[in-house]
């Protein structure tokens, strides 16, 4: 069910996310997920002088190959587009999900391998 209708507003941001799951031939998964954030006007930051309104800010491409117990065998993160300078510096600090499983507290250990002051959102 769609929702109701708004008072008059104007966009400002947006995030995409994409998930898509594969059965590799070898019997592990492979779950790629590739997230863009856009902002509707231009912006400016660190790492791009001047980014043109509607061109994403955020591109990046995250895979994750997993066994059948949700165990993480292998991560491959890339980005294309990151706001600051810093952002892709820590592509490599996803490494420490390595042999962690999918389930309880999982999302406290991706925010702890890339997130916080020094990481990525």
């Amino acid at each position: 069910m769609p929702l109701s209708k708004s008072v008059p507003r104007r966009q400002v941001h947006e995030r995409k996310i994409n998930f898509e799951t594969f059965l590799r031939q070898d019997g592990l998964w492979d779950i790629e997920a590739h997230m863009t954030d856009t902002r509707m006007h231009e912006i400016t930051s660190d790492f791009y002088p001047k980014l043109e309104a509607g061109k994403p800010y955020h591109d990046m491409w995250v895979r994750l190959t997993l066994d059948s117990t949700m165990e993480v065998k292998a991560i491959e993160v890339v980005m294309d587009r990151a706001p600051f300078g810093q952002c892709p510096k820590i592509v490599g600090n996803y490494q420490k999900l390595m042999g962690a499983r999918i389930g309880n507290k999982w999302l406290r250990r991706v925010v702890e391998a890339g997130g916080g002051c020094s990481g990525c959102t």
